[in-house]
């Protein structure tokens, strides 16, 4: 099972220390921290739900004082272009969908886009979790933004740009 976890970093807590901890965890595929509302985000796959419990409590233990999970739901959509598996993300998208957008269409936006990474269907406040590629940092909205809002469907876009100091 995946999970994109949003974290908030406790007060006290170094935020590099954090990151470079959190990615030693092989239970961690991907961490980043970042702009905005949340400070961290972490790419988390595990085999049952009691070892993403467990994975929380642990980033609990590292000085995350908050978190806000995204299972990826299995039964749709959760794709990663291969080319981009070892690549670092700039930024991820959150959208909140009007309705069921079909995995095909999503999967040929993918493969037309060298800026757009991976999407996920997941449960919670957001449907579904868009990556990007790191080489257009410094043109999302233009190069990813602009386009993902055009999906029909797409109702909602909250973008979380990673920093790249980590």
């Amino acid at each position: 099972m995946k999970a994109y976890v949003l974290g908030i970093i406790g007060a006290s807590t170094d935020a590099g220390k954090l990151i470079k901890g959190l990615r030693t965890y092989s239970f961690v595929k991907e961490a980043y921290l970042l702009y905005g509302t949340y400070d961290l985000i972490a790419k988390v796959e595990v085999e049952k739900p009691t070892e993403l419990s467990r994975s929380l409590v642990r980033f609990r233990e590292e000085g995350i004082a908050g978190t806000a999970s995204y299972i990826v739901n299995a039964n749709h959509l959760d794709y990663e272009s291969p080319s981009c598996k070892k690549t670092k993300k700039s930024a991820y998208l959150f959208c909140r969908v009007s309705e069921y957008i079909d995995d095909s269409f999503i999967r040929e936006v993918l493969s037309d886009s060298t800026s757009l990474c991976e999407a996920a269907y997941v449960f919670g406040a957001y449907d579904l979790i868009f990556s990007v590629n790191e080489k257009v940092r410094d043109h999302v909205f233009r190069k990813v933004g602009i386009p993902v809002r055009k999906i029909p469907g797409i109702i909602s876009i909250q973008t979380f740009l990673t920093l790249n100091d980590f």
